[in-house]
């Protein structure tokens, strides 16, 4: 195995959205950026929304990961979510 394919650690994050609640834009300005600076292999998030027209994991996060959402059945659009960072990328990145 080369060294690109080779991991010695796995970032894990996990965050409860809170839908688009409260001071959504500022939020989000400031979970994209943290995000992007953390570089998570693998996120799950509580309380994303997802309807047909938006999707607020992919606004966050960005393309490179594999999205897998769990309708939670309480409310239309809330849904849990796990991601995980699409792994070539990733080597390629760091």
């Amino acid at each position: 195995m080369d060294e690109a394919t080779t991991m010695t650690e796995v970032r894990v994050a996990t965050l409860n959205l809170w839908g688009r609640r409260g001071a959504w834009e500022e939020r989000r300005r400031v979970l994209a950026d943290g995000f992007r600076e953390l570089r998570p292999d693998l996120v799950a998030f509580q309380e994303a929304i997802v309807t047909e027209g938006y999707d607020q994991v992919t606004d966050i996060l960005g393309p490179g990961y594999h999205l897998a959402h769990r309708q939670s059945g309480r409310k239309a659009g809330a849904v849990t979510s796990k991601t995980g960072r699409v792994f070539p990328s990733r080597a390629a990145g760091r």
